[in-house]
């Protein structure tokens, strides 16, 4: 049942058609570099798989080649067999070759780890870090979003249920784009419902600081 919904979701229940999705566990003890104060995590999710199909078939195809190799070498050691140093460097080039092949594979796969775009009751965040200390985020304010649309292009991107988020903003004719989101219409439509109850919560706000206002001006 909850395979159906990848987002993990906190605090809050949220209405998608007639389905109620639940919070499943409870992350308010989650925290991210550069959060503000009073600011808490209400979403989070990892770009669709999708995009570790490259890498994927990379593998495929250097484990192929690799073992090729290996298969090649044996033959001819068996057959015509050379000198050691010969051997010892065939060797060294072959565990050379799957070092550099699994260290791009752990770089690629913890790097899918490390992305993941966050929205707080505040804003969205979309960080770009890598394991080399790389730190780059693209904030965007909840009151400045005007609107939330979604692209799905083509065949394999609907059946796969993947997408782009398009954010327009306040006063900006450029969009800010969260490309290959999985299941883009529930995290739309949820990011919506966060900015909803933000935009409450600032009116209710305002309102209760009017009222605190008027009653000093005007006491009983």
């Amino acid at each position: 049942m909850h395979d159906d919904y990848p987002i993990v979701e906190v605090n809050t229940n949220f209405i998608h058609g007639s389905k109620q999705i639940h919070d499943e566990i409870n992350h308010a003890d989650r925290y991210f570099r550069g959060q503000h104060r009073h600011e808490h995590v209400d979403l989070f999710f990892h770009k669709h798989w999708i995009t570790l199909f490259k890498i994927s078939i990379n593998s495929v195809i250097f484990i192929g080649v690799f073992l090729f190799l290996i298969w090649i070498h044996l033959k001819i050691h068996s057959v015509d067999s050379t000198s050691n140093i010969v051997n010892i460097s065939v060797d060294i080039l072959l565990i050379l070759m799957l070092m550099v092949f699994v260290h791009k594979l752990f770089l690629r796969l913890f790097n899918y780890e490390l992305d993941i775009v966050i929205a707080t009751n505040f804003r969205i965040l979309d960080p770009k870090r890598t394991v080399f200390l790389h730190w780059d985020v693209d904030t965007i304010d909840l009151t400045k979003i005007q609107d939330i649309a979604v692209r799905q292009e083509g065949f394999w991107q609907n059946l796969l249920q993947y997408g782009d988020l398009i954010i327009t903003l306040s006063g900006s004719n450029k969009g800010f784009v969260i490309d290959h989101v999985s299941k883009p219409e529930l995290c739309m439509q949820k990011i919506n419902h966060i900015k909803r109850e933000h935009i409450f919560s600032r009116q209710q706000k305002s309102h209760n600081h009017f009222y605190n206002n008027n009653e000093k001006d005007h006491p009983n």
